[in-house]
């Protein structure tokens, strides 16, 4: 009898730290869901998108943004294109500069 009960008292033991260790998940996804949402909450610092710096320089400096297109899409770098494919990192004609092409866009040029 004294080892029966011996059992039981270890079963109900597991069972309540099972039961503890899924509460403390419970509690810590709760305390992860308060920390994001107090994070939402809280001022953050401006941030300026690449299209604010694009128009501002378009429409407050006057760039001309047609004839940064026609530059960076001079002669040598669409022959390059054209020849060797749709990826890559291909010079303009006066060798000033490279722009590095992926899947058919300029993503970026390179000095």
């Amino acid at each position: 009898m004294l080892q029966t009960m011996h059992y039981d008292t270890e079963a109900e033991e597991k069972l309540l730290n099972y039961q503890i260790k899924k509460l403390e998940r419970e509690r810590d996804k709760k305390r992860q869901k308060r920390v994001q949402l107090a994070q939402k909450l809280s001022p953050k610092d401006l941030i300026v998108s690449e299209h604010a710096i694009l128009r501002y320089l378009e429409r407050i400096e006057g760039m001309d943004m047609d004839r940064v297109r026609k530059i960076l899409l001079d002669r040598q770098i669409v022959d390059c294109h054209k020849k060797l494919g749709n990826n890559g990192e291909y010079p303009s004609l006066d060798s000033t500069f490279k722009v590095k092409i992926k899947n058919n866009v300029i993503t970026t040029v390179i000095p």
